[in-house]
């Protein structure tokens, strides 16, 4: 972690010809090329549900070159152990009215993919068609892989991974919300997740708001025939595969938050962050 800050800072200072930015920002050399360094420290209080400390960085590079635009995410954390991990790279070209990107993204994950530092992606070629789009996401070491395929419109997003294992195919459906005041998702193997953000004002450098958000991920095989009058619908509620809910309160970088895991553990703990910039 040491050589984390020193590197960051002097990249938030370096001077630039075509952007000056005061303090710890983005860095840009050029029109076409910006250096988004970030750091994040927090300190939590709980027994065994997350360690006490942790700390992390990470870089972003947003370039743009013609029709084609780039962005790699690269992090250095330390939470219990400590870890690193290109969470994105990829590039986008524009070729007419169809827009094709490959390498590694993150918009396809959810809360079973965060880091410390933020959304691990997943490599793969995606293609989009106005409001079409598509996706091959091959698995490790190649050995086979699952095709998405999807629309969106407005705020609004409906898809559904196809995947073939033990000569049948298997479909995974995945509905998603985005609105300015948060976002809501279902997808058919990790249940339902979303987040609702409620702004309290402006600062002198950034914002104030209140945040919730959970994931509830039932077990459906408990509303069978014969037990949903008995215990079933009782079950389906309160023992899920997972159940993680959590609110906080930010102002500027700073947040202060609490969450609770009723499933597969039951735990409570809370935190404070800080996150620059």
């Amino acid at each position: 972690m040491r050589f984390l800050i020193p590197i960051a800072v002097a990249l938030a200072l370096a001077p630039s010809t075509a952007q000056e930015v005061p303090g710890f920002g983005p860095v840009c050399p050029a029109p076409e090329i910006c250096l988004e360094p970030a750091l994040r420290l927090q300190l939590g209080l709980a027994q065994g549900y997350a360690p006490p400390w942790a700390a992390g960085g990470l870089l972003a590079l947003r370039a743009l070159e013609g029709s084609a635009y780039y962005r790699v995410r690269l992090g250095v954390w330390f939470e219990g152990a400590l870890q690193w991990g290109l969470l994105e790279a990829y590039g986008t070209s524009q070729l007419g009215p169809l827009e094709l990107s490959y390498g590694k993204r993150g918009e396809l994950g959810g809360p079973w993919s965060e880091t410390f530092v933020g959304q691990d992606g997943r490599w793969g070629v995606w293609v989009r068609y106005q409001g079409l789009e598509a996706a091959y996401l091959p698995h490790p070491a190649l050995v086979g892989g699952q095709l998405y395929v999807g629309a969106r419109s407005g705020e609004f997003q409906a898809g559904a991974f196809a995947e073939v294992a033990q000569g049948s195919l298997g479909l995974t459906p995945r509905l998603s919300w985005r609105g300015a005041l948060g976002e809501a998702f279902w997808q058919a193997d990790q249940g339902f997740w979303g987040r609702l953000t409620l702004p309290l004002g402006e600062g002198p450098s950034g914002g104030a708001g209140l945040e919730g958000w959970v994931w509830w991920n039932p077990e459906w095989t408990y509303l069978g025939p014969g037990s949903f009058l008995q215990e079933g619908l009782r079950a389906w509620l309160l023992r899920p595969r997972k159940l993680v809910f959590g609110l906080a309160y930010t102002w500027e970088g700073w947040r202060f938050g609490a969450e609770a895991s009723r499933a597969p553990v039951e735990a409570a703990w809370v935190y404070l962050r800080l996150h620059l910039p």
